[in-house]
């Protein structure tokens, strides 16, 4: 009931974006056994790094619960670490807005360790179909997660798998089904070069309030991508050089007309980072895409939607240790249709992150991202969308947090006169009152404004649940 996009935003999203559960031999032997400085366990919980797929995206579908806080601090390291052109980055030591008392621990399964967790909610909305003249409702959440990491001397393998189903007392149109699952090979080839293999699977629902839905009422489309990706990278004193290349596919199912947005989309990128040691460090990416959708209908008056495009960007990256941690870059993005009545879909792109540590019970993280998106629409090649998140979680005991996040985000149709601003708000509490359950609660306010007539919408939602984790 929140405003997190579905899986289908990591097609379009910058490249690169795409993180393994990656930790050093050493970290995975710590965790193994029980010691080290810090329980690595929170960093790579089920919970969180199931959603590190979207960790640069947000504000779309109103229906998935928000990454924890402490998946949002581990998705943001992991980012910065990646412009840095560290594969392997161990967390720093900040407070990452997790109970203490039920700390994720896993279990011993062979040389692999296993998280499992799971939650289960109970909650009132006031707009059950996030929709305008939506209903109120009650709801019950019930939400599985785990990661499954190796513990190898070399190499590394990691998957993790979160699903949730939420069912309404009245209306169970508005059911949501979701799912996402991830796995990772890390391959160390010795001499500074390594290999990361990764594929992942989404689904998810889309919004009601879209231009591109037709079903007001009733069941809304699904949304399935399925995605894979492969990435070199070899380091060269202060210098560190990597390719990238990967394909996504996203399904629509639903009605009809949805099918017509099938597609495809292959890229490759390059990327120079530059990090002699200092707290400023530059880096540079480039690449090229190709997109291609299934259904094109062979009439005169259709459009042919296929694309091609680049994009290119450079930034910096700033390493305080433990106190901030902060990449930002600005490029441009162009995808060129074959159609020639379509116009170019392309703009600026805009890329920040933050982790901040003023104390050592407050964090704050921060993020900003561009999204690019195929659509159906006549007349436009697709849309582009600007984001931005702002949380903060703070301890007031070692077994109670809080956390507070505001969330924005703006959306424009090349070549129509459609689009689309979305606010958003949430509180949530956690408790943990034993070594392996918490409670927890959530407030969730959202607002939403289109161009589109009928459109508009906003929801009041709040929620309580137990989480187990072992």
């Amino acid at each position: 009931m929140t405003m997190v996009p579905s899986l289908a935003a990591a097609q379009t999203s910058d490249f690169g974006l795409r993180g393994g559960l990656g930790l050093s031999g050493e970290s995975e032997r710590d965790l193994a056994e029980g010691s080290g400085d810090q329980d690595q366990s929170q960093v790579l919980y089920g919970d969180e790094d199931a959603d590190i797929v979207l960790e640069e995206s947000f504000l779309l579908s109103p229906r998935r619960r928000p990454l924890s806080f402490s998946g949002k601090v581990s998705s943001v390291q992991r980012v910065i670490a990646e412009r840095r052109g560290i594969v392997n980055p161990r967390p720093n030591e900040v407070f990452d807005g997790e109970t203490q008392r039920d700390q994720a621990r896993g279990l011993r399964l062979g040389s692999y360790l296993f998280l499992p967790q799971l939650s289960q909610w109970v909650g009132w909305t006031d707009n059950a179909q996030n929709a305008s003249g939506g209903e109120p409702d009650a709801f019950i959440t019930t939400d599985v997660a785990f990661t499954l990491l190796s513990d190898w001397d070399r190499h590394q393998f990691s998957t993790a798998f979160r699903g949730s189903y939420e069912a309404f007392s009245k209306d169970p149109d508005s059911n949501v089904p979701e799912g996402s699952l991830r796995s990772d090979l890390r391959l160390d080839l010795g001499n500074q070069w390594n290999v990361n293999l990764g594929a992942d699977y989404g689904l998810s629902q889309e919004n009601r309030a879209s231009p591109e839905n037709p079903v007001l009422d009733g069941k809304p489309n699904s949304i399935q991508e399925f995605g894979a990706d492969i990435s070199v990278n070899k380091e060269l004193r202060n210098l560190n050089v990597g390719a990238r290349a990967g394909v996504d596919r996203v399904e629509y199912g639903g009605s009809s007309s949805s099918t017509s947005r099938d597609n495809t989309v292959f890229d490759g990128s390059l990327r120079l980072a530059f990090d002699s040691g200092a707290m400023l460090s530059p880096f540079v990416e480039g690449g090229g895409l190709v997109r291609r959708y299934q259904h094109q209908s062979s009439t005169p008056s259709s459009f042919d939607r296929d694309t091609e495009g680049y994009f290119i960007r450079g930034g910096f990256t700033l390493d305080r240790g433990d106190k901030v941690q902060a990449q930002a870059s600005v490029g441009w993005r162009e995808e060129t249709p074959k159609d020639a009545r379509l116009n170019d879909l392309s703009g600026l792109l805009v890329d920040a992150s933050l982790v901040w540590s003023p104390t050592r019970r407050n964090t704050v993280t921060g993020t900003i991202a561009t999204n690019f998106y195929g659509t159906n629409i006549d007349d436009s090649a697709g849309s582009i969308l600007y984001s931005g998140e702002l949380s903060l979680a703070h301890q007031f005991h070692e077994d109670f947090v809080g956390d507070a996040t505001l969330g924005y985000s703006i959306r424009d149709y090349e070549g129509v006169s459609i689009s689309e601003e979305e606010f958003s708000g949430s509180i949530g509490l956690e408790y943990a009152f034993s070594d392996y359950a918490a409670v927890v609660g959530r407030y969730t306010f959202s607002s939403f404004d289109s161009s589109e007539p009928n459109s508009d919408y906003t929801s009041s939602t709040i929620e309580a649940g137990l989480r187990l984790r072992r």
